[in-house]
């Protein structure tokens, strides 16, 4: 049940002064009939009125007021044009009304998206922390014994055997690594000038103290405004791929060219190249991936799938083909100057991570 606020009652013993006012001074009615207007707009801003209340309020004295005006006029007093003002004064109250109430329900709006976003962002701290605590330490003391197993005199199948598992706590770290870095990354949406060109020759020397390869960079765009944190996230992913599927003696090469009013930057190798499936597969967004040639280095997309929504965040998109090399070339194009911000939708990827039921337990269970 609707309580009338304190400046409802005394906006409306104010408005049934005025009439008393205007009715009382013949002549003088302009005064407190404005006064009256202007009483009802400053006590609907400390407190919003419900549709009907403020519609009724408005009728109300607008009839009221109009009513002294008219028999004014019908005296002589004023003239007929003075009338006027009872429908324009009421519109001018109707229109303040609508727009006071589509602010506060923009500013609701906005109150219930950050409180997603903030739960958002404590769901992702929560994997974050579940991720580190519960799955990193586990695999690290699985592979160990791992390798230690594999120091020993076994027969040729024992490490076989333990090279497959081996292999398969490797795709796990990975993978979980990658959500992680996925998941910090979505907080790095801060974008700022940043020298690309050196950005690429940085991720080259890191990848290249710890990777055999034939690094080549190749870039001459200069100074964008990116997040650089999510420009080198992508980079890197890219150069897992190409180290998937490349040896010692191939070449990697980090490229960023600009062609017309867009960038495009990614990753080229001299390996054996993507299957025309899987090309196919990344130009069409991802969406025809049935049917897939069998590939033991593939892993699960997910990797691929964030360079996609980062790229998307900015308006563009990747692009598979063959590299001048003759292995694969994957391009992130995007426009140079992005028309708007929009909200990047790597959490698109996180939700379907945290939508898993075992995930969504095992985050409830950490809490």
């Amino acid at each position: 049940m609707w309580r009338p606020p304190p400046f409802f009652i005394a906006w409306s013993l104010f408005a049934v002064a005025c009439c008393v006012s205007m009715t009382a001074s013949p002549g003088e009615e302009t005064i407190p009939l404005h006064l009256g207007w202007i009483s009802l707009c400053f006590g609907y801003g400390f407190a919003l009125w419900p549709p009907a209340v403020t519609l009724t309020s408005i009728t109300a004295y607008a009839i009221a007021s109009g009513a002294v005006l008219t028999v004014r006029a019908s005296e002589g007093v004023i003239g007929w044009q003075e009338t006027a003002e009872i429908p324009l004064m009421a519109l001018m109250a109707f229109v303040m009304a609508w727009h006071v109430a589509r602010r506060v329900e923009s500013m609701r709006q906005l109150s219930v998206l950050t409180d997603a976003e903030r739960l958002r962002h404590q769901e992702r701290e929560r994997l974050s922390r579940m991720y580190s605590h519960e799955m990193r330490t586990p695999l690290t003391i699985a592979r160990g014994y791992v390798s230690l197993l594999q120091q020993q005199e076994l027969t040729r199948e024992e490490h076989e055997d333990l090279s497959v598992i081996d292999d398969e706590l490797g795709t796990l770290e990975r993978v979980g690594e990658r959500l992680v870095r996925m998941l910090a990354v979505s907080d790095h949406q801060h974008r700022r000038p940043v020298n690309v060109d050196a950005l690429l020759s940085e991720v080259a020397t890191r990848w290249g103290n710890v990777t055999a390869r034939r690094w080549v960079v190749d870039s001459h765009v200069g100074t964008l405004t990116v997040s650089r944190e999510r420009v080198r996230m992508c980079l890197d992913t890219l150069v897992e791929n190409a180290l998937r599927y490349t040896d010692n003696d191939d070449t990697v090469r980090i490229f960023a060219r600009q062609v017309g009013d867009t960038i495009e930057l990614g990753v080229a190798d001299s390996g054996p190249g993507l299957a025309d499936d899987v090309v196919d597969a990344v130009n069409l967004g991802g969406r025809n991936t049935e049917g897939l040639r069998q590939d033991t280095r593939r892993q699960t997309g997910l990797g691929l799938a964030l360079v996609r929504q980062v790229a998307e965040s900015r308006g563009g998109t990747i692009r598979a083909g063959r590299a001048l090399e003759g292995g694969a070339e994957i391009t992130i194009v995007v426009p140079r100057t992005p028309s708007m911000p929009q909200a990047a939708p790597v959490e698109d990827v996180g939700a379907a991570w945290l939508g898993q039921p075992g995930m969504r337990a095992a985050l409830d269970a950490e809490a």
